[in-house]
């Protein structure tokens, strides 16, 4: 019996608050539509007292933004030409170190010593990135030992 008693009151604290939020909604929108028809007002007078400016003012408005598409036009024009000149200039670079490394791999399959000579080169240069690596593989490991063995 309890139960549906807590149940009914549930429901009616549910449709209480349900109305307090549609007289709040409704409240706002009464605002709302006092506030626009305000400004719709406002408006009305504005074009009746100045639809002879306005019309000038579109004229001006329309002449500025086709100026400013025309612009808008020339300089998206350059940037695309400029764009392509780049793209150009880097497939001519592209094409150059593509030669130079085919020179260099020859170049090093017939001395060897150059060859040996360049990868300790590399070797020192990946040094210090490996070794760290390799200590946080452990680090990593270990946390994950002592994570899952405390199981």
């Amino acid at each position: 019996m309890s139960v549906m008693t807590n149940n009914n009151q549930e429901r009616k604290f549910k449709f209480e608050k349900i109305k307090e939020n549609k007289e709040i909604n409704n409240q706002r929108i009464k605002l709302i539509q006092k506030k626009l028809s305000k400004e719709n007002k406002f408006a009305d007078l504005l074009y009746s007292n100045s639809n002879k400016n306005l019309n000038d003012s579109r004229l001006d408005i329309l002449g500025n933004e086709s100026s400013s598409i025309k612009m808008s036009l020339k300089m998206s024009e350059e940037l695309i030409k400029g764009n392509l000149e780049l793209n150009d200039e880097i497939d001519n670079q592209n094409y150059i170190l593509k030669n130079t490394e085919g020179k260099i791999d020859l170049i090093l399959t017939k001395f060897p010593i150059l060859n040996k000579v360049l990868g300790s080169i590399k070797f020192h240069k990946y040094k210090e990135k490996f070794i760290l690596g390799f200590l946080i593989g452990i680090i990593f490991f270990i946390g994950l030992n002592l994570i899952y063995n405390k199981r």
